[in-house]
């Protein structure tokens, strides 16, 4: 059954670059997100605990920026090791 599965499954470089490319659109939308995210609990959670409203807005943004700059770098860092494998895969091909 195992055998099966594995004989199915191909190498397709084009696919690793296609899903790098979507990997920085996920950063990117990380840095956009994350920090209107942060703002909307801050803002939203602060009158329920009965806290400085302003306040908690700008720490909840400050938290989702940082948040989010972490996932857009764990993101990055995604795409680019698939990238560095495909160029090893290349890079150690017998020349022909």
């Amino acid at each position: 059954m195992i055998e099966m599965l594995l004989k199915e499954v191909e190498y397709k470089p084009d696919e690793i670059k296609k899903l790098s490319k979507k990997m920085y659109g996920k950063s990117i939308i990380a840095l956009i997100v994350w920090p209107i995210v942060g703002l909307c609990t801050g803002y939203f959670v602060a009158p329920m605990l009965v806290l400085n409203q302003p306040l908690m807005t700008g720490i909840g943004t400050a938290i989702g920026c940082l948040y989010g700059s972490l996932r857009s770098v764990r993101f990055k860092l995604q795409a680019q090791l698939a990238l560095c494998m495909h160029q090893i895969e290349i890079n150690s091909r017998p020349n022909d």
